[in-house]
């Protein structure tokens, strides 16, 4: 999502969360990453991105995976964390 907020409820009052050209932004910095970290948290399969973005990567990592299989957001995690793949 393009939206940024410390509110994770204004993702869901949004008319434009994804935000027009956040598709464009992903996949150019996908294809000039060497490691690409997903760290959505568990808002991520709000209409379907977590699907969407996965789509665009071809090898992701996370730094926690959540229950539900979504990449864990960093905050309030170790630094000492290093990259694991996403399954």
């Amino acid at each position: 999502f393009a939206l940024r907020s410390t509110d994770p409820k204004k993702l869901l009052n949004s008319s434009t969360p994804i935000g027009a050209d956040n598709d464009y932004h992903l996949k150019k910095a996908i294809q000039n990453s060497d490691l690409t970290v997903c760290a959505w948290g568990a808002s991520g399969h709000y209409l379907n991105r977590d699907t969407e973005v996965r789509a665009m990567v071809t090898n992701p990592f996370c730094l926690t995976q959540l229950k539900s299989g979504q990449p864990g957001h960093p905050l309030y995690k170790s630094r000492d964390l290093k990259p694991v793949p996403l399954v």
